[in-house]
């Protein structure tokens, strides 16, 4: 009857479909076709398979003129940078890695490689804006081509990443930083298209969310489509992708890394200890019953104003004022001696914002007070 016509109909539309959601006709004649056109001025043999032509061809959603341009600026780029021996040779540089723990271990549950970096407790801030531009590309090659192998090994197509945002600051997000994250995105989506699984970012703070309010725009909306941002009660959700017996210990998992160096020198990390705070933060002499007093301007309402300071000894009093003088965050002494406090505020109104970092209540001791104020819009694609 009818309903037994219109199951078989259904049954049929997506017996017609392939894994990708494609026609399977339209599929292997748009991809007979690109192959036939690309196959001769490749190379033979390592990446270059099937799946490699096929990742271009469903980038460019079948049309294989767009599929074939793009597989021809991957074989000019491949060639640039040698990256058919680019394992062969040397690791990446060590000072690169101490900088940035991560690396790949384990698999997700559907079978494919993790790559796992502890981004919050990175230190490019402190590295980039004096280290070798063609270091940080090789780095990041190097990694990249890592995952095309592991994938071929175990035989999938894709990879899966989990980024740790413990420990993140908002003096991490330098220009140098935001540039070499949405570099990484472009080589991503121009030379290593349909290779990710799912981006999993783990502790998001505040910090992370006003980071990634304007970092997001450095990625593609299919890669976005692919993020799960997820605060300090991650484990559920990151166990919906990768058991706990292949999450490393560090994320309350089960599986301990076989070789330590693989996140990197962790001793290294820590050895920063409260000097990190330091490190891009401005230096202040507040004297025995005075305060300092910064002024901050804001265009629009939705504009977020954030903090971070500390004192070297002693404590300060802070507040937040708007406009007319009000207190729109009431003052506060907290235990700020080397302990960084950061904080932020979403303004209500444009306009000028006084932040007050107080000590009228010391008549003897002055403070040295290290502090950085920023204001993230959503005009802006850097903090100010």
């Amino acid at each position: 009857g009818i309903v037994t016509s219109r199951l078989i109909v259904f049954v049929f539309f997506f017996m017609s479909k392939n894994k990708y959601g494609y026609d399977t006709a339209q599929y292997q004649e748009a991809f007979a076709k690109l192959k036939a056109e690309v196959q001769p001025s490749m190379p033979q043999g390592g990446v270059y398979d099937d799946q490699y032509i096929e990742r271009f061809l469903r980038a460019r959603k079948l049309d294989v003129p767009k599929a074939k341009e793009m597989i021809e600026a991957n074989l000019a780029f491949r060639k640039q940078y040698n990256l058919d021996t680019i394992l062969d040779g040397p690791e990446p540089d060590l000072t690169f890695r101490k900088h940035l723990p991560s690396g790949f271990f384990g698999k997700s549950k559907q079978g494919n490689p993790v790559y796992w970096e502890r981004t919050g407790r990175g230190k490019l801030h402190l590295l980039l804006p004096t280290y070798d531009f063609e270091k940080t590309i090789h780095w990041k090659l190097w990694t990249q081509e890592k995952g095309v192998k592991l994938c071929q090994d175990c035989g999938s197509e894709r990879a899966m990443v989990v980024m740790d945002m413990d420990k993140l600051k908002l003096a991490n997000a330098t220009k140098p930083v935001l540039d070499f994250y949405k570099k990484c995105g472009e080589i991503d989506e121009a030379n290593y298209p349909e290779t990710l699984e799912k981006i999993v970012v783990v502790n998001a703070s505040w910090v992370f969310t006003s980071i990634w309010k304007f970092a997001r725009y450095f990625f593609a909306d299919e890669i976005q489509q692919k993020i799960v941002i997820v605060g300090g009660n991650y484990e559920s959700t990151l166990y919906e992708w990768v058991a706990p017996e292949q999450t490393p210990t560090y994320l309350k998992g089960g599986k301990a890394a076989p070789d330590q160096d693989w996140m990197g020198d962790l001793k290294y990390m820590d050895s920063f200890g409260d000097k990190e705070f330091h490190e891009g933060l401005n230096k202040t002499e507040v004297k025995a019953g005075k305060a300092f007093e910064y002024q901050v301007a804001v265009s629009n309402a939705s504009d977020i104003i954030a903090w971070e300071y500390c004192t070297i000894k002693h404590n300060v009093e802070f507040s937040v004022l708007n406009r007319d003088g009000d207190e729109v965050v009431e003052k506060q002494k907290i235990e700020c001696h080397d302990t960084l406090i950061t904080g932020s505020y979403k303004a209500d109104q444009p306009g000028v914002f006084t932040l007050v970092f107080s000590n009228k209540y010391s008549y003897m001791k002055k403070k040295d007070l290290l502090w950085k104020v920023y204001v993230i819009s959503e005009n802006q694609k850097y903090l100010a």
